[in-house]
């Protein structure tokens, strides 16, 4: 074999290879090499290989190639250097440099070349995105308590306090305005915490509304100007948002504590503490003061007490809606919610240029099967009649109890044929119950229903009032027709 073959193969190669003899001049290249280094279509042959990178990183790839020209035939030696390969273009390279000055066939020193650019900012943006939070930019909590951590492990021996400040009522900021402004006064609120403080210690974002702030080598006084500096910038309005933010802070002293697991829980307690007594101010954690723990306990009973009051009120509110709205017999929603829900219905149905239908059920001879059947029986019986009444209709009709023993149904978007046809269905329901009514003056012997049917447009005019009057009297014509009928009415 000759050298010419190894020259072809190499150059033919479509890694980045490059033959050096010990001089380190270029005698072989491919054309990978020439493009990574100086651009396509690059001949490389004859220069000095250390001189193609930047002045700065020359003695770097030099030593590569002298340590392998020392080395013993075959063995690698391999470098990893930061090298600028061309004016502003900072690369990582990595170079394997085997000897083969022995060889007759090659006689050089082979170097592969890799960029391992592109790995490294990969890691490196893995390592920000784990290191700081990506909303604000501030560090994270995990860096917080690295930082927290050197503290108690001898790191640092001066004073340190670490304060925890949380935007006050921040969920209403996000519900009114949008998350996306909510993200905007984040960012705010975290460039002027770290205007104000970053000089005098490490500001992170510890979650949600919460920063936390570790400074060193202040003392308690000097913290509180700061601190109460911080708060008044947050109160400055946000540029472009017409909302003005808040803030409450705990603060304490490295000296309350043993480790950063303790530093951390009781500026906790401190900021729980200024929640309940001073919402928006400073407060600094007192633990080492007699009573302070017992003071805090009952406080926090009180708190207790206080949300369960709260929590009782408002299930009674929602209790009392629910009953102003429900027809406890039979789970139907009653007229008060029939005639509120019309309303509102008309009027969409106006605005959307839609007709609607209602049919008013009435059961047959109902007072005479209390005098048979007694009332518990009776609302018995009306329970399952409204249970038939809902499962025969349509996804989005409501059924109501209107009164006694009328039930009222609304079809949303429903011409009166269709209305029509949909009573005729809600009146086989009930009949196939084929629940006993042996009081009854005519021949039929099981609980029926009569229906009046009545259909609206709002655009031509109608009202809520004549809509329910037009089904009243279709009612009244299918009770003098024989009952267990539907009629209907424009």
């Amino acid at each position: 074999m000759s050298t010419g073959f190894y020259r072809e193969v190499v150059e033919s190669s479509a890694v980045a290879v490059v033959v050096v003899g010990a001089d380190a001049v270029v005698r072989h290249h491919t054309e990978e090499v020439g493009r990574m280094m100086i651009g396509p279509n690059a001949d490389l042959v004859g220069k000095l290989f250390p001189s193609l990178f930047t002045a700065d990183t020359q003695t770097q790839v030099d030593a590569c190639i002298r340590k392998a020209t020392a080395a013993d035939a075959n063995v690698r030696t391999t470098v990893e250097a930061t090298c600028a390969l061309r004016k502003n273009d900072e690369r990582s390279i990595e170079i394997t440099a085997v000897n083969l000055l022995e060889s007759a066939d090659v006689a050089g020193i082979v170097l592969t070349i890799v960029d391992r650019t592109e790995l490294h900012r990969a890691l490196d943006l893995a390592e920000w995105q784990a290191r700081f939070d990506s909303l604000t930019g501030l560090p994270n909590r995990r860096t917080l308590e690295e930082h927290g951590r050197k503290l108690f492990s001898g790191g640092h021996q001066g004073p340190a306090l670490l304060a925890l400040l949380d935007l006050d009522n921040f969920k209403g900021v996000n519900d009114f305005y949008g998350h996306q402004i909510g993200d905007q006064a984040l960012r705010s609120v975290a460039d002027r915490l770290t205007r104000t403080l970053g000089e005098c210690g490490v500001v992170a974002r510890v979650g949600g509304t919460v920063f936390g702030i570790l400074l060193r080598d202040v003392s308690a006084r000097k913290a509180r100007i700061l601190l109460e500096e911080a708060g008044r910038c947050i109160r400055m309005p946000l540029e472009g948002m017409d909302l003005e933010l808040t803030a409450t802070c705990g603060v304490v002293s490295s000296t309350a504590a043993k480790h950063w697991a303790g530093f951390l829980s009781r500026a906790d307690s401190a900021l729980l503490e200024a929640k309940l007594s001073k919402r928006g101010g400073i407060y600094f954690f007192r633990g080492d003061e007699p009573g302070w723990e017992e003071r805090r306990n009952q406080e926090r009973n009180a708190l207790v007490e206080a949300e369960q009051k709260v929590a009782a009120l408002e299930s009674d509110v929602v209790r009392l809606e629910h009953e102003t709205r429900n027809d406890r017999r039979t789970g139907l929603l009653n007229a008060a919610a029939f005639e509120e829900d019309l309303a509102t219905h008309h009027s969409q149905a106006a605005q959307r240029g839609e007709t609607y239908a209602i049919v008013l059920c009435d059961v047959d001879f109902f007072h005479r099967y209390n005098e048979r059947y007694l009332y518990q029986p009776a609302n018995q019986t009306l329970r399952r009649i409204a249970d038939a009444l809902k499962a025969a209709c349509r996804a989005g009709d409501v059924v109501y109890r209107y009164g006694g023993e009328e039930m009222t149904v609304l079809l949303p978007r429903t011409s009166l044929p269709d209305a029509s046809s949909l009573a005729e269905r809600l009146r086989s329901a009930v009949a196939q119950l084929a629940i006993p009514h042996e009081n009854r003056p005519d021949p039929t012997t099981v609980v029926t229903v009569s229906a009046g049917v009545a259909a609206c447009n709002p655009g031509m005019g109608a009202t809520t009032r004549e809509v329910v009057d037009a089904a009243n009297r279709a009612l009244v014509v299918a009770k003098a027709a024989g009952r267990n009928r539907v009629e209907s009415s424009d």
